[in-house]
């Protein structure tokens, strides 16, 4: 059987779009892993939320029409 392997911080920072706004961003080299995963996991895209707020907001239109 393979072994799972986790997806690196720099990895999910490209995966969650932050890459494509700062392109070379890089965590500071003295920064423990663990705190760069925590970090990333208390991150979110602006640009998802825009859109899950425009689809949220789409559907309440539509019920109250």
């Amino acid at each position: 059987a393979g072994r799972l392997r986790l997806f690196a911080p720099s990895e999910l920072l490209t995966l969650f779009g932050f890459h494509a706004v700062r392109p070379g961003y890089q965590f500071p080299p003295t920064m423990r892993l663990r705190t760069r995963y925590k970090l990333v996991g208390q991150s979110v895209n602006v640009h998802v939320i825009a859109h899950v707020l425009r689809w949220l907001l789409r559907d309440a239109h539509d019920v109250a029409a």
